[in-house]
């Protein structure tokens, strides 16, 4: 008796088991070019997200080793800006002339 319920159960599994597969099957077979595209789409837009990723820690270890090793670049250097002609002579018209202008 045992072994007839063994043989049953062992059968009732199989059968569940050849149906998953037929579901699988079509599962697959139903499948629309839109989802396929989309799940293209989001395998590219993973790997670009990846790539990024790693140009952004990259950059970030070349800024930081920058810093620490005082090579980074020197801030710009701004000249004192020289009055024009007219601005000088507007100066001189209103008694705004200071010994150092």
């Amino acid at each position: 008796m045992d072994e007839e319920k063994k043989q049953e159960s062992e059968e009732e599994e199989s059968k569940e088991a050849e149906t998953t597969k037929e579901d699988e099957k079509k599962a697959e077979e139903t499948s629309t070019p839109m989802i396929d595209q989309a799940k293209e789409v989001a395998e590219r837009i993973e790997k670009a997200t990846e790539a990024q990723r790693k140009e952004n820690d990259r950059s970030e270890k070349l800024i930081a080793e920058n810093a620490l090793s005082g090579k980074s670049t020197p801030g710009v250097e701004t000249k004192p800006e020289e009055p024009s002609d007219q601005d000088y002579a507007e100066k001189v018209l209103n008694g705004n002339l200071n010994a150092k202008d």
